[in-house]
């Protein structure tokens, strides 16, 4: 079936929702292709963006040709379109109402049950597209025609769709996001035409779970949008948080189905160049060949910042070229390393980055989508993603393992790949970097040394100076006051008590963002300690990513690396629900000592009995702590977690040293779905 797959695997809870759909034995059907060309038209002229009108979306001249012929050769059994009408009417009902979307949907398949799967489909998305179309028909000014104009006042939509409110404009474009994806979900099911030959019962659950899907997306995107426009600009955060909730768990559920969908429409033809580019490493006389290889060169136009123009491929020729690869959701905070590495090494190099956005073919996504994107970027960037041939994207996909997060693929002038992905090299070197080849980052980190020092370089300009002048230095974060307030005033304690002099920094956390701000203010306002910034805690977590995704991929003494070992041991207790501390210090032999949240409120707890041994200075402070701490290993029940993320899951080592007992941990495969 799938050229990557046989079928999607169904959870349990999914095998239990397939139980409880109704569907009768007729498989009622009827022509499809003309309703869902209007369907996809009408998709086509929806604007995807509070901000953005019908007039914006870049389709609405240029297609009436097109919907006036799809309509022309719409002719539909009166059984039909009362059934769409129906359709409509319930999925508004239930929404109006607060229906769960679990218990609409299964309305919903016990409405459809005498007809087929895909008909099913077509039938809700025509309902959907009708009720969603008329939203944005009624919403847009589209005219000077007073009724328009009454009807618009009457439903306020000006005041919500001009509200300043980034919150609520968040929510809408949340919508938008589903309602493309499950738009590309519905035309990847509609073209496979599999389900009625098919025998095996595996791929036919994947497909039935595939439907209830797309039906019960298409549902919440009517009941979130629904709540949003009662609310108007009364909404409350709790409210549109929980509309912020069911559409992002929605949106994660469908992703592994979609995925599958997508894989099982790979062409032969596809395929057969997918099979190709796997001989990538092919030298060229210069990279242009390759480039038509990967590219429909006559489409291909480029954009530079303001200037919108259809760029010879000569200014790529002789180059070394990095293709910055993203979804539209990227923002500029991600590629600014990058870009200032860029604007650098231009002056003095023949090089050149080139962004290549990667979204659904099956949505025609507005060109001012990408030009919001690109103006930000001082490269070249892509924006008629049709040219990049299905099986170049593939490649992308499967071979350079893009998931979202962005990468930037390297190649020399001869156009052989020298990196598959040197975005955590240049966030982490800059410039210094160039020319980005994977041997030139091994060679990087054998230059650096130490642990914590290397970690937080760039973030704790003062620690040299406190090291020296014979302190303590503490790192600690977590994510909960309850923990925060007595271990800081717990710390507070011990040092006066000691007489040692302690520097403690609270560095934050890359879970729970929600909660940092409240944190932070917490902190400064009961002066519990140094405190970094939200944005220079975001970047530090964000260099502890980078680190580990570098060193995963070429270190292969996880064991011995000092930066390695460190880093680990911070994400492992970052990973788990307590805070965490880490003590250095030590005039001439730097000594560190690392505790997880339950080690530290036994430690203050249990001052008494180890206190005395901690007044002799900072290095028998540390050198007592040290001894606890192993004292507690062996006689503490324990459980401690690392999760390393998708993009450095092929460098996993085999073995994980336990933060808290040094043992070696176990491995287990987790499923995630973390809508913080």
């Amino acid at each position: 079936m799938s050229m990557f797959g046989s079928f999607y695997s169904l959870t349990s809870e999914e095998e239990a929702i397939i139980q409880q759909i109704q569907h009768g034995p007729k498989n009622q059907d009827f022509e499809f292709n003309p309703l869902m060309d209007v369907i996809n038209q009408i998709f086509k002229l929806i604007p995807f963006s509070s901000e953005m009108g019908l007039e914006q979306s870049g389709h609405q001249g240029s297609n009436d040709k097109s919907i006036v012929t799809s309509v022309e050769r719409l002719e539909l059994q009166d059984s039909i379109r009362g059934t769409i009408h129906s359709l409509s009417w319930e999925i508004t009902c239930k929404a109006a109402c607060g229906t769960k979307p679990h218990e609409a949907t299964l309305a919903l398949f016990d409405t459809l049950k005498m007809y087929s799967w895909e008909a099913k489909v077509v039938l809700v998305m025509s309902a959907f597209a009708m009720n969603y179309g008329e939203f944005w028909l009624t919403a847009q000014p589209l005219s000077d025609n007073p009724l328009f104009t009454s009807v618009r006042m009457l439903k306020h939509f000006p005041s919500l769709l001009q509200t300043n409110s980034r919150s609520l404009k968040s929510r809408f474009e949340l919508i938008s996001n589903l309602v493309r994806r499950v738009h590309a979900m519905a035309n990847n099911f509609m073209g496979l035409k599999l389900y009625k030959t098919q025998t095996d019962r595996s791929v036919k659950l994947s497909l039935q779970i595939a439907v209830y899907y797309i039906i019960r997306s298409l549902y919440t995107c009517i009941s979130s949008n629904m709540v949003l426009v009662k609310m108007g600009a009364e909404y409350t955060m709790s409210a549109t948080g929980d509309i912020h909730d069911e559409l992002t768990r929605i949106y994660k559920l469908a992703s592994p189905v979609d995925k599958f969908l997508y894989e099982s429409y790979i062409t032969e033809k596809d395929f057969a160049g997918y099979e190709e580019l796997l001989k990538f490493q092919t030298q060229y006389e210069d990279n242009i060949k390759l480039i038509k290889k990967l590219f429909s060169t006559e489409e291909l136009i480029l954009y530079q910042r303001s200037v919108m123009e259809k760029v010879s491929l000569d200014k790529l020729k002789g180059k070394s070229i990095a293709f910055f690869i993203s979804d539209l959701m990227v923002n500029a905070e991600e590629f600014s390393a990058l870009a200032e590495a860029y604007n650098i090494i231009k002056r003095k190099e023949n090089f050149e980055v080139v962004w290549l956005p990667i979204v659904d073919q099956a949505i025609k996504t507005p060109e001012q989508s990408f030009v919001q994107v690109a103006a930000q970027m001082p490269w070249f960037c892509l924006l008629n993603t049709s040219c990049i041939h299905k099986c170049f994207v593939l490649h992308i996909k499967y071979k350079w393992n893009f998931h979202r997060k962005p990468i930037l693929v390297v190649l020399n002038k001869q156009g052989v790949i020298s990196h598959t992905n040197a975005l955590p090299m240049v966030k982490i070197w800059g410039a210094q970097a160039y020319p980005f080849y994977e041997k030139t980052e091994v060679e990087l980190w054998k230059r650096e040394s130490g642990g914590v020092e290397f970690l937080v370089k760039g973030f704790a300009p003062d620690l040299k100076t406190w090291i020296k002048d014979e302190k303590i230095v503490c790192f600690y974060g977590g994510h909960d006051l309850d923990w925060i307030r007595p271990f800081a005033e717990g710390m507070s304690f011990i040092t006066k008590e000691t007489k040692v002099q302690m520097e403690t920094i609270y560095v934050g956390t890359k879970r729970r963002k929600e909660r940092l701000q409240k944190i932070l203010n917490c902190i400064r306002n009961e002066k519990l300690s140094r405190v970094w910034d939200e944005k220079t805690i975001g970047s530090f977590w964000h260099r502890i990513e980078n680190i580990s995704y570098s060193k995963m991929a070429h270190c292969n003494a996880y064991l011995e690396d000092a930066i390695m070992k460190e880093l680990m041991i911070i994400s492992s207790y970052d990973d788990n629900e307590d805070g965490w501390a880490l003590m250095l210090g030590g005039s001439s032999d730097l000594k560190t000592v690392r505790f997880s949240g339950r080690q530290l409120s036994l430690l203050i707890k249990d001052f008494e009995k180890w206190g005395s041994r901690a007044i002799g200075g900072h290095e028998d402070f540390l050198t007592a702590l040290n001894e606890y701490v192993r004292g507690s290993h062996t006689c503490r029940a324990h459980c401690i977690r690392l999760i390393v993320p998708m993009g450095a899951a092929n460098n996993i080592p085999e073995t994980v040293k336990c933060s808290e007992c040094d043992r070696s941990m176990e491995k287990y495969l987790l499923y995630k779905c973390c809508t913080e």
